[in-house]
């Protein structure tokens, strides 16, 4: 058979032709645009572990620039000596002017963060000391013991220091 542009036959079978490819285009570009929009975003990484050794019991007092924290802390089972002896601790901390502290059930805006060394005594106690600006006020402060790798442990109860 001859081809003759001007023939409705041809052109009908050359439409015929192009839909179930023209079908198979859009479905494949369809698929690589949903693949490309699934799957890895970011490279993966492994969370922080959260340590299990906690503080309690802690009370806190100022002297001289100094705010000295003196608390209990809690060990979970498994632990070696060798990470007892020098454990981190990581003293949220925020400082309200006078008056402008909040109620004892208010949020409380830590605003500042600092890591320090605990000195642990021989009854499971542990001794601590935060350097701060001589300001009067009111300082808040919870503290949570820092893992090797940076996890944190469960927070303390928020200490009020005052200071005149």
């Amino acid at each position: 058979m001859v081809w003759n542009r001007k023939t409705p036959g041809n052109l009908k079978d050359q439409r015929m032709l192009w839909q179930p490819l023209s079908v198979w285009i859009i479905l494949l570009l369809g698929a690589s645009i949903l693949v490309a929009a699934c799957g890895k975003k970011a490279d993966p990484f492994i969370a922080k572990k959260k340590i299990s050794a906690s503080v309690t019991s802690i009370t806190a007092r100022y002297e001289k620039g100094i705010i000295k924290l003196d608390g209990e802390l809690l060990w979970a089972g498994g632990r070696q000596d060798k990470d007892r002896e020098k454990p981190k601790i990581r003293v949220d901390y925020g400082h309200y002017g006078p008056g402008n502290a909040p109620c004892a059930t208010c949020p409380v805006d830590f605003t500042n963060h600092r890591i320090v060394s605990a000195i642990p005594t021989k009854d499971g106690r542990f001794v601590a000391r935060l350097e701060v600006p001589e300001q009067e006020g009111v300082y808040l402060l919870r503290v949570r013991v820092v893992g090797e790798d940076g996890g944190l442990g469960p927070p303390s109860e928020t200490v009020r220091v005052k200071i005149q």
